[in-house]
């Protein structure tokens, strides 16, 4: 078409390969492809009824001559961002633990052995213990029984002690009407030698009448 840019090949859109680990050194003078629209001369009357337009020369392209990546390099790159990614994961896992443990420290294996006996003495003394405690246990139960059993004397002795209590009233009671008894029997045997006397008087002066009428009418 007329006033169209002719393109070379050289300014057609490449897809560059991905770029190497370095990139390749830059040429010192880009090469530049300028080329120049050539326009077919125009009459004489349409050159005078519109002004020329200025000519544009396109942009420069730059010609990339990179090199073709080697799957060696591909790899070198992969463990090199591995690499990288383990040692900053390290690094922040080593971070977090440090701020959550206020540091870290290193342990010989000398440290690792004194641990390892100590934790065996622990054990040893927390069996100790456990058996201690089930003995100790175990006694307690005993003695829970043998409260219980005190418990029980107890009340047993509660109620002997309100018997005994009943028995030592009564005990008054009878020592009380026994007293009683005694000062009637006391009273009854005054009375008693009251009534002997009074008995003997009687019989003293049935005697004497006895005799007086003996006397005044003696028998033949």
């Amino acid at each position: 078409a007329p006033g169209a840019l002719p393109v070379s090949e050289e300014n057609q859109a490449v897809v560059p390969p991905p770029l190497p680990e370095t990139p390749p050194p830059l040429p010192e003078t880009l090469p530049k492809t300028v080329v120049t629209a050539q326009s077919p001369t125009p009459p004489a009357s349409r050159a005078q009824s519109r002004p020329e337009a200025p000519q544009v020369a396109p942009p420069a392209s730059t010609a990339s001559s990179s090199k073709p990546v080697t799957r060696a390099q591909l790899a070198w790159v992969s463990f090199g961002v591995f690499a990288a990614t383990l040692i900053i994961t390290l690094a922040l896992t080593m971070g977090i633990l440090m701020g959550l443990n206020g540091g870290l420290s290193f342990a010989s294996p000398d440290d690792v052995a004194r641990v390892s006996r100590e934790v065996t003495a622990l054990q040893s003394k927390v069996q100790t213990l456990e058996q201690s405690l089930t003995s100790v246990q175990t006694r307690l139960k005993n003695l829970e029984t043998l409260s219980e059993r005190i418990q029980a004397l107890e009340t047993a002795k509660g109620d002997l002690q309100r018997e005994v209590d009943t028995l030592a009233t009564q005990t008054k009671t009878l020592n009380t009407q026994v007293q009683d008894l005694e000062q009637a029997t006391t009273a009854l045997n005054t009375q008693m030698e009251r009534v002997q006397a009074q008995s003997e008087r009687v019989q003293q002066v049935m005697d004497g009448l006895r005799n007086l009428l003996n006397n005044l009418f003696p028998q033949d």
